[in-house]
């Protein structure tokens, strides 16, 4: 998936998925395996499959009570729903990263926190309260500046293309 390649990845990890079906019962890695399967599709565009899959991890994770887990799926959710750029679905994005804020802070986990902060001031801007949007940017880059990363980490470069796209 790292290499775009996602419809290998969906391949691999759907293979991954029946394996630990058939070997065991073991509920939080099939819940990862599912939050991958449904990252590849949503990069693929195949956003209901996707959904599915990322639901399915989601009531994993919140049945094992893996509140760092419940915030990850959240927060893939988000993206997906991000990726398709209109307004409708950055409003339910916003639902969904407000639900996960709280349980990525209480893990203090802070690129995870800086990450998903990004991705609120994305959905914020998306539906005009540029204001939140502004504050969650500008604690994402706080968080990424205590944490020391280079301007070319990833989710540093993110955050300031955030800020740039800001009002």
């Amino acid at each position: 998936m790292a290499s775009g390649r996602n419809e290998d990845a969906v391949a691999h990890f759907a293979r991954a998925l029946d394996c630990w079906r058939r070997i065991t019962s073991h509920q939080r890695a099939e819940a990862i395996v599912h939050r991958q399967l449904g990252r590849a599709l949503s990069n693929l565009g195949r956003a209901e499959e996707a959904e599915e899959h990322l639901n399915t991890a989601l009531a994993i994770f919140t049945q094992l009570g893996e509140s760092y887990h419940q915030a990850r799926t959240l927060y893939v959710i988000a993206l997906s729903r991000l990726a398709g750029g209109q307004p409708e679905p950055a409003v339910e994005a916003v639902s969904r990263l407000e639900r996960a804020l709280p349980l990525i802070e209480a893990e203090d986990h802070p690129l995870s926190l800086s990450e998903l902060l990004t991705a609120l001031a994305v959905a914020y801007g998306r539906i005009g309260n540029e204001e939140q949007a502004r504050s969650c940017v500008d604690r994402a880059a706080e968080l990424q500046q205590q944490l020391g990363l280079a301007d070319s980490h990833p989710a540093r470069a993110k955050t300031s293309l955030t800020a740039s796209q800001l009002r």
